[in-house]
């Protein structure tokens, strides 16, 4: 395979579990501050506190969808461009196999 691309396949796949982890991470953060929140209303449930509840409940389905979901979405693109990337590199490569030897080799092929 001809690599033309600066990243290995390894380093790519550590991008996106670092995507991941973060997602996961957040997405935790979030459960303890959900915790926090509707303990607070259990010890006070008075109309500021419901609201407050209320308020954080839509702000986290907000950052649920927009944010966690878009770092998801990124981490599987990254893997599919790589992919992609790999296999238009090999289909590339065998090409310039097929030339001459002396085209060939200065081309990048074997």
């Amino acid at each position: 395979m001809v690599d033309s691309t600066k990243f290995s396949p390894e380093q790519i796949g550590r991008v996106s579990t670092k995507h991941k982890q973060t997602s996961d991470d957040i997405s935790q953060q979030l459960n303890s501050l959900k915790a926090e929140i509707d303990s607070t209303l259990a010890s006070s449930p008075s109309s500021m506190t419901r609201a407050l509840s209320t308020t954080f409940d839509n702000w986290v389905e907000s950052v649920r969808g927009q944010v966690l979901g878009r770092i998801d979405a990124m981490s599987d693109l990254i893997v599919k461009v790589s992919g992609n990337q790999a296999a238009a590199d090999e289909e590339h490569g065998s090409k310039l196999a097929k030339f001459s030897p002396e085209v060939g080799g200065f081309l990048g092929g074997n």
